[in-house]
């Protein structure tokens, strides 16, 4: 337990390390998807849905790539259907799609 702060960093930089494109892809859909969640819960009971919706598809279509190009099989299918709620969920709110 006492190594658990320099696995955490260790898995990190082996992230990097193994590629610069899916690190940065992924950190991207990290904040992307932690800012729409923010909004959501602080703006409720009224967010502004096509924001949410909006970064919710940047963060779930980033993840499907990496997701990807991982091999992580359960985790791709999972990102692509956040994927297509979030299209749906836009096209609810009245963003022409």
């Amino acid at each position: 337990m006492r190594n658990l702060p320099k696995e955490i960093i260790q898995f990190w930089i082996d992230s990097w390390h193994e590629s610069k494109v899916l690190f940065w892809a992924e950190f991207t859909a990290t904040v992307a998807s932690i800012i729409a969640s923010y909004h959501f819960a602080t703006a409720s009971p009224d967010p502004n849905l096509v924001f949410v919706f909006l970064l919710y598809l940047v963060g779930s279509s980033l993840l499907v790539y990496t997701m990807w190009k991982r091999g992580a099989v359960w985790m791709l299918v999972l990102m692509a259907w956040y994927s297509a709620m979030n299209i749906i969920g836009l096209y609810n709110v009245g963003l022409p799609i």
